[in-house]
């Protein structure tokens, strides 16, 4: 629980891998990728109902600007393993 304020409020529980993190004072879970380490929010979109992620993949940030680099996230080609490709600074092509 947390107090918001006014009243507390319950935390629902999250799934297995997430971690539990603050957010302008309001407690959210995270995801967290095992191989790199980057974390990210599920959103959810109240028109749909449709679960997304705060970022694209290999963002280590949500997007503050149309030219925000950290916020473009990796490169993939469909099918393809991830061999380091993926990486905008790796030398495999």
């Amino acid at each position: 629980q947390y107090w918001n304020g006014t009243a507390w409020v319950i935390v629902a529980a999250g799934t297995t891998g997430q971690r539990l993190t603050n957010l302008n004072g309001v407690p959210i879970w995270t995801n967290i990728d095992p191989t790199s380490g980057l974390m990210w929010q599920d959103i959810t979109s109240s028109a749909t109902g449709k679960i997304w992620m705060d970022r694209n993949l290999g963002a280590s940030q949500v997007a503050t600007s149309s030219n925000d680099a950290d916020a473009y996230g990796d490169l993939y080609q469909w099918g393809r393993a991830a061999d380091g490709h993926e990486s905008r600074t790796s030398s495999t092509t």
